[in-house]
């Protein structure tokens, strides 16, 4: 079944890996309950790199996942490690290299508690050092920053052909700055989000879906007050899917 994720990945999923997917080889297997993929890759991702590998350094990614029927959970590593070509480093000099990793943690419950349809509950936890960013920009790679986020996720299925998504999501962009310096002062330091959606299936080839984004300020600098949500960035979207 579709959820929320069908029209908006978390935020700090898209800032660990740009673009979702990257160059490289890898393997898969299963025993018993637990599955695994592992491979390695040049950690850069497509969409942020233009799918051009920036530096000869290569990043092992993995991931297990176990299934014990009504509850599925996941963990997932990636090591790497990523050099700073920007500023460009004089002659014969050599380029700093910087940690690159993440870990994270997954799980899925499935339960069958109202007459209407299937109920979903499923959470995630993501933390990562080194960020990615759209290198056509030429921001480049968020160095040696560290990040964390987390969501939690309800779906609703109602009858056979609806579905309600609320999902709370929650991100802190650099768990090293300080907060306590004035020129810090008045900025934003976690961001949050408040996520819903409405998914109606035609067919089995059609799908309309009507959401709203409700962004809001989880933590602040101190001189700032009464900036516990900012409802002008809110975002209503109405989207239409056809599949062939």
């Amino acid at each position: 079944s579709a959820d929320l994720d069908t029209l908006e990945r978390a935020e700090f999923s898209r800032t660990f890996l740009k673009g979702e997917y990257d160059l490289g080889v890898a393997l898969r297997g299963k025993y018993k309950i637990a599955s695994f993929k592992v491979g390695l890759f040049n950690g850069d991702g497509v969409d942020g790199a233009k799918g051009l590998d920036n530096d000869p350094l290569k990043d092992v990614i993995g991931r297990v996942t176990f299934d014990l029927g009504m509850v599925t959970a996941g963990l997932s590593g990636w090591w790497g490690k990523v050099k700073d070509y920007t500023p460009v480093p004089l002659v014969n000099a050599t380029p700093k290299e910087y940690d690159r990793q993440r870990v994270g943690a997954d799980v899925q419950i499935y339960l069958d508690l109202l007459p209407i349809g299937g109920t979903a509950v499923k959470g995630e936890y993501l933390w990562g050092k080194t960020q990615l960013s759209d290198k056509n920009n030429g921001a480049g790679d968020k160095l040696g920053k560290t990040s964390s986020g987390w969501y939690a996720l309800v779906t609703q299925n109602i009858g056979r052909f609806n579905q309600l998504a609320v999902r709370y999501e929650r991100f802190t962009v650099d768990h090293g700055v300080d907060r306590e310096l004035p020129a810090n002062q008045g900025k934003v330091f976690v961001d949050a989000e408040v996520q819903a959606a409405f998914h109606t299936f035609v067919g089995e080839n059609y799908k309309l879906t009507a959401a709203w984004f409700h962004p809001m300020y989880a933590a602040v600098g101190d001189n700032v007050t009464g900036a516990a949500a900012d409802p002008n960035r809110d975002q209503f979207i109405v989207q239409a899917q056809a599949k062939f």
